[in-house]
């Protein structure tokens, strides 16, 4: 799988994991964002960083995060 390949599958994945929450589940963007910072603080051994933004796609985060 080439690596622009694995960006768009990631893009997919992502996005449709949060119309699941969003649509099917009923849960507003501050549920999620909620959920999300509880396991951010579960995972405080580690250094994580939540990429929050909303008006840049999946793969652009993938992407930048990459270089």
């Amino acid at each position: 799988m080439t690596q622009r390949e694995l960006e768009e599958e990631t893009e997919k994945l992502v996005e449709s994991f949060y119309n699941y929450l969003t649509v099917e589940k009923g849960l507003s963007e501050e549920a999620v964002m909620e959920a999300v910072e509880r396991v951010r603080k579960e995972l405080n051994e580690f250094r994580v960083k939540v990429d929050d933004r909303m008006e840049v796609t999946p793969g652009f985060k993938f992407n930048q995060w990459e270089l």
